[in-house]
């Protein structure tokens, strides 16, 4: 069996990768990996949603776009605290769900979204975020 071709990322995805090597370089060194798998790791997830095409790309503009507060935080914090606490009691209960393949789940709450040029997915980015915070308690919380 041949070994597993390398990724050949676009070169869009190795721009967006070096204007943040600063943050990257950072995060590596506080989680104490490598840098270059930080790097890929955002490669492989911007390449991917430059890769969709048609109502895919437009779907994920959208659900981009919903996600967002539109300078509405204060408005927003109480709808989004639903929506959090309807997806985190989906992963209570199963910690391996997986939104459906054909997107209602994301249609219908933005916690399951894969967002942004990042492509990362709102709950995973709030966990993450509030597991920081409980590791860290004496950082800045501003």
């Amino acid at each position: 069996m041949a070994p597993p071709r390398p990724r050949v990322f676009k070169q869009e995805s190795i721009r967006y990768i070096r204007s943040y090597q600063a943050a990257i370089n950072n995060a590596a060194n506080a989680m104490g990996v490598p840098a270059s798998a930080v790097a890929a790791a955002i490669a492989e997830e911007h390449h991917s949603s430059l890769s969709r095409t048609g109502l895919a790309r437009a779907g994920d503009q959208f659900l981009d776009w919903r996600a967002t507060d539109h300078g509405q935080t204060s408005a927003y914090a109480g709808v989004y605290n639903s929506f959090y606490q309807s997806a985190q009691s989906k992963l209570n209960a199963d910690p391996l769900y997986t939104p459906d393949p054909y997107g209602m789940d994301k249609l219908f709450n933005p916690m399951w979204a894969d967002l942004g040029r990042g492509n990362i997915k709102l709950i995973t980015a709030v966990n993450l975020l509030k597991e920081y915070e409980t590791s860290h308690p004496s950082d800045d919380k501003q």
